[in-house]
């Protein structure tokens, strides 16, 4: 299964409504574990492989990005404890960390009240 959602965003702490936090989190993270908790009985009768395609921004704070920065982290910590529980040696895990790739999606980002941010920039 190659996991790869996800959604970010452009929004100082103090302007980010908790919607906006809602959402990365239920794209980011939540979507990604209910498709795992899906195969997990499958995955570990017949092995299973979970890709993850992450971010470098997952492990590291930079500004502008809190909520999009705490989703991938909880996947880090998620597919981490996967791996590390016994069953786990039927399970495979690889987590895939690209760093910033210039395309359109910075257009659809959400701003701190949850509209799009409708605007290409660099990074």
């Amino acid at each position: 299964m190659i996991h790869n959602a996800g959604i970010s965003m452009r929004s100082l702490v103090q302007n980010t409504e908790m919607e906006v936090y809602r959402t990365m989190m239920q794209v980011n993270y939540f979507s990604i574990v209910q498709i795992s908790q899906f195969l997990l009985p499958y995955f570990m009768k017949n092995q299973g492989h979970f890709v993850v395609i992450n971010s470098m921004a997952g492990k590291f704070g930079v500004p502008y990005r809190s909520g999009y920065l705490a989703s991938k982290m909880a996947l880090n910590v998620y597919f981490g404890a996967l791996s590390a529980e016994p069953e786990g040696d039927k399970i495979y895990v690889t987590m895939v960390y690209p760093g910033f790739i210039h395309t359109d999606s910075s257009k659809h980002v959400l701003k701190g009240d949850g509209s799009q941010n409708g605007i290409m920039d660099n990074g």
